[in-house]
């Protein structure tokens, strides 16, 4: 089991590396945007478009904005479960090396993708705590964040390849 969660980390670090580090690897700029070629993405899930990222996710889900102060923030869900992002000036990402972090949480990934730092982390205890993507400053704009609650096994799976196919425009 802990072989199969070491695996599933390496898969989602080499996607986010892929998507984040260059463009070409992952697809091309069209005049409607950014289409992804589905290197490692489920061919079935659908692109869904914040305006200043997007991701893929399983087909039928949806992403809601809602109003935020001083960031964007939503919701993106759909199965039964629902990832809530925020990204700007304000949002507070978790280093690598906090204390709490490293005592709560099995850090999955810990890597600098064009120079920003991004921290992928489980719960130690599987259902209890955030299974989360933490991007420092990925267009100098502010921090994102993207995370789930209390994730069964089967929705923390999805929600780490769903982390690998960030983008950010």
């Amino acid at each position: 089991m802990k072989l199969k969660k070491y695996l599933l980390a390496f898969a989602v670090v080499l996607l986010v590396s892929g998507c984040t580090t260059s463009v070409d690897d992952w697809g091309t700029i069209t005049d409607d945007g950014y289409e992804i070629e589905h290197n490692g993405v489920n061919p079935d899930w659908e692109m869904l478009d914040q305006g200043d990222f997007t991701l893929y996710a399983p087909s039928g889900w949806a992403l809601t904005p809602e109003q935020g102060i001083d960031s964007y923030v939503g919701t993106i869900s759909g199965d039964g479960m629902s990832l809530k992002y925020a990204y700007g000036e304000n949002v507070g990402a978790l280093s690598y090396n906090s204390e709490y972090l490293v005592s709560e949480y099995n850090v999955m990934a810990y890597e600098t993708f064009d120079e920003h730092e991004v921290v992928i982390y489980t719960p130690k205890i599987l259902g209890e705590g955030n299974t989360e993507i933490d991007f420092e400053s990925p267009r100098g704009e502010g921090n994102f964040i993207l995370f789930g609650e209390n994730l069964t096994s089967e929705q923390e799976e999805v929600a780490l390849q769903i982390f690998g196919t960030i983008y950010f425009k």
